[in-house]
């Protein structure tokens, strides 16, 4: 372009703010012309031929004329961005020099990045902080542990990481779907951790369910441990969201660093990590502080998990059966299956030392599978001995009923294929299960029930989903969990509990089993409550098939 008027002509086609300034000197600018977006902003205070410093608060001048300058006297584009009271203005200068007469002029071109910079700054903070609580992201977290490692070192002082798991939420998120009652849920949660501490502390989300903390420079290790107790105290208390209740718990691993070591950002995480878990495996609700010797529990764990599948190709996994007992005839109504693991190097593995590995690999539902199998073929064997009137019991897991999408089909196919009728059939799952898919799972149940397999909830009353399970569930029988035996320092609101649970199973003709019977007393207590379907091992341990068989005959069960 030979001259400004083709300038003007362009510029009057922008949607961009055009303002054409003639370079009087270094520090004298004055406008020649204005497009028409630029007129209208500037309608109350005409700018024509009047110097930019005339025309800009004194503050501002101060702060864009060197920007002026650097386009003139390195003659190349500049741009600098404006942040008003609610926009954000981007400017390009140009210097044009006339092909007539040789003068300089600057062209000014000012567009609104409101938008950009707002989905900039957004990207930015997402970068570092999670979307949905806006609390700082595992990458944040690394950043700030990383500084508190050093200040540690240097100062010898104390750091405290907590990870933080939060039972339940995850099945709550599934009950409800991704919803806003979910994500108010998790503000809400959060909020309860945020006010168990103070000071300039890092709590980051750093999992669906999961949190950690990082508390630098603190006095004393009881200070990370009081206040992992005020966080599990505090998500204890009940939540209460349009009209409904929810229950939530948490497990939280706590591990330091003193700076007399070196260690790293991704060993102490670890560290939280692995002792949440073994809170998760062994209490929840709790807090476990991390020790070296838990690595060695874990890799010995790993070790037994590669070994799942090689025991069941070479079958070392055998099953005993304990009985359920109707006192009032003295004879046995059902007989529970458990399974056990003969491990070449260890010995006999009971189920709290690999069913949750079993779960995690997948590999729970060939073994259930196979445990289920075997023992409807043990039940024909007694049959087939004259031994009748009573079920057998097998366990399922909620990762076999989650994964296993043709579950029922199986069971079908197992009770054709062995001849057990499907009424001296008993499934036996948790209760906390339907808090895992309810929809999905109370369907499964059902067309179990109506194919005529008897459905018992174990571990009742531990939950939070009890009422719900026998409101809509076809359930036969409830196992009241034995901890209410054993638990003496209440006696009396045990008592009140088994009252009350077998009292509304009564009332909905749902029979009532008491286990982890073991002596007089606790027999005492079942009867007082009218409670007759009793199991433990004060009738009988977990027995092998020929002390089990010997059992029956004691008992008398006889052919009809």
């Amino acid at each position: 372009m030979d001259n400004l008027i083709d300038y003007q002509q362009l510029a009057n086609q922008l949607d961009d703010e055009v303002a054409i300034l003639k370079v009087e000197d270094r520090n004298c600018y004055q406008f020649m012309f204005l497009n028409d977006k630029a007129v209208k902003k500037n309608s109350l205070k005409n700018p024509i031929n009047k110097t930019l410093q005339e025309t800009l608060p004194g503050p501002e001048w101060e702060k864009i004329q060197g920007f002026y300058r650097e386009a003139v006297s390195k003659e190349k584009p500049v741009v600098f961005i404006q942040y008003r009271e609610k926009s954000v203005e981007e400017t390009k200068l140009s210097l044009i020099t006339s092909s007539k007469d040789g003068s300089k002029y600057i062209l000014a071109v000012t567009k609104d990045v409101t938008k950009e910079k707002h989905l900039e700054r957004k990207n930015r903070f997402l970068e570092d902080n999670d979307p949905i609580t806006s609390l700082p992201n595992k990458s944040l977290l690394e950043n700030r542990l990383a500084h508190s490692i050093h200040i540690s070192k240097e100062k010898k002082s104390l750091t405290a990481l907590l990870y933080i798991y939060v039972d339940g939420f995850q099945s709550v998120h599934d009950y409800l779907g991704h919803s806003s009652s979910v994500d108010q849920l998790l503000i809400e949660a959060i909020a309860r951790i945020n006010g168990c501490f103070e000071g300039h502390q890092t709590l980051a989300r750093t999992g669906s369910q999961g949190f950690s903390l990082l508390i630098s420079d603190i006095p004393q290790h009881e200070t990370a441990v009081t206040c992992a107790k005020s966080i599990i105290k505090s998500l204890e208390e009940p939540f209460h969201y349009n009209e409904h209740t929810y229950h939530l718990t948490s497990s939280i691993g706590i591990t330091y660093y003193d700076g007399s070591e070196e260690t790293s950002v991704e060993e102490l995480l670890k560290q939280a990590e692995l002792a949440m878990y073994m809170v998760k495996r062994r209490y929840k609700n709790h807090y476990v502080v991390y020790k070296e010797e838990m690595q060695h529990m874990i890799q010995h764990q790993l070790t037994i998990g590669g070994d799942i599948q090689q025991a069941l190709n070479e079958e070392d996994f055998f099953l005993e059966y304990q009985p359920i007992v109707d006192i009032k005839t003295n004879r046995i109504k059902s007989l529970e299956t458990l399974v056990r693991w003969d491990h070449e190097t260890i010995g006999t593995l009971y189920p709290v030392q690999f069913i949750s590995l079993a779960e995690k690999t997948g590999l729970i539902v060939p073994l259930g599978e196979w445990v289920l199998r075997k023992a409807c073929n043990q039940l024909m064997k007694w049959q087939e001995q004259g031994l009748t009137g009573f079920n057998i019991t097998v366990n399922v897991s909620t990762v076999q009923l989650q994964k296993m999408e043709n579950f029922y089909e199986k069971v079908q196919e197992i009770l054709t294929d062995t001849g057990v009728s499907p009424e001296n059939l008993e499934l036996e799952i948790t209760e906390t299960i339907f808090m895992e898919n309810i929809e999905a799972l109370f369907v499964v149940v059902e067309k179990l029930s109506d194919l005529g397999i008897q459905i018992s909830i174990d571990d009742f009353g531990t939950g939070h989903s009890s009422m719900n399970v026998l409101k809509y569930l076809p359930v036969n029988t409830i196992k009241i969990d034995q901890s209410f035996l054993r638990d003496k320092s209440d006696g009396a609101k045990n008592r009140a509990v088994i009252k009350s649970i077998s009292g509304l199973a009564k009332d909905l003709q749902i029979k009532t089993v008491i286990e982890g019977i073991e002596d007089e007393d606790q027999l005492a207590l079942a009867l007082k409550e009218d409670c007759y379907l009793l199991q433990g091992n004060y009738f009988l341990p977990p027995s092998s098939v020929n002390d089990v068989t010997a059992y029956i005959n004691k008992k008398t069960v006889i052919a009809n």
